[in-house]
C-alpha cells in the first residue's frame, strides 16, 4: 500500500511508484499478477479485494505506531506488527508518504 498525503506529493513520486511496480511484477515478486495483463472483473473478487483494503486500512490506523525524528524534515514513523511492515513520513502534522506491506510466509523447503 502506497498513500500520498496530497496531489503534490503524488505527483512528484507517481513516476518512481510505476517504476517500482514494474520491476517488481517483471521480477515476479509478491504482489504481481499471474495475468498482469488482465482487466478486473467487476464481480465478487472485486468486492473481495475491497473488503480486504478496507480491512488493512483498519489494521493500519488502529496499529502502535513508534515515532522517531526523520533525517530531514518531519517524523519517521514505523510499524512492525503481526501482519505489516510499514513506514510514514508526517510533517508539520500532515502525511507525506506511507508505505505499507503485508508480510508473507515463505514455503518451507
Amino acid at each position: 500500500i502506497d498513500l500520498m498525503g496530497s496531489a503534490e506529493a503524488f505527483a512528484e513520486i507517481h513516476a518512481k511508484i510505476v517504476r517500482s511496480y514494474a520491476v517488481e511484477a517483471l521480477r515476479g515478486g509478491r504482489g504481481a499478477s499471474s495475468n498482469p495483463g488482465a482487466a478486473p472483473s467487476g464481480g465478487i473478487a472485486d468486492a473481495a479485494a475491497a473488503e480486504s483494503v478496507r480491512q488493512a486500512l483498519a489494521d493500519l490506523a488502529t496499529a502502535s505506531w513508534q515515532q522517531h525524528p526523520a533525517i530531514g524534515l518531519g517524523t519517521d514513523l514505523r510499524l512492525s506488527a503481526p501482519g505489516w511492515d510499514a513506514a510514514a513520513l508526517v510533517v508539520d502534522e500532515e502525511l507525506v508518504h506511507l508505505a505499507a506491506f503485508p508480510r508473507t510466509r515463505l514455503a518451507s523447503p
